[in-house]
């Protein structure tokens, strides 16, 4: 007899991100975002203008730390309006 809890298929892993920010990070630089751009332009998207590459950064770090959070007692940024 075979046990079948031993072949249960696992859940999905938790999501690696956002990460933990803790008011500075040096891996997030322009070169980084610049790379990003990079290899957007290599897969043939059109070349970022400079306020494309703004939002990129935006994005970017949307992404890897998530939305920033305001002071605890400052109200809610309106709707669509979050960094």
């Amino acid at each position: 007899m075979t046990d079948t809890a031993d072949m249960s298929t696992p859940g999905p892993a938790p999501n690696a991100y956002p990460v933990r920010y803790d008011g500075s990070d040096p891996r997030f630089t322009f070169g980084l975002a610049a790379d990003v751009a990079a290899v957007l332009e290599a897969a043939d998207y059109p070349k970022l203008s400079s306020d494309d590459f703004v939002e990129l950064q935006l994005v970017l770090y949307r992404f890897l730390y998530g939305p920033r959070q305001a002071p605890q007692g400052t109200p809610p940024s309106p709707a669509g309006s979050e960094l």
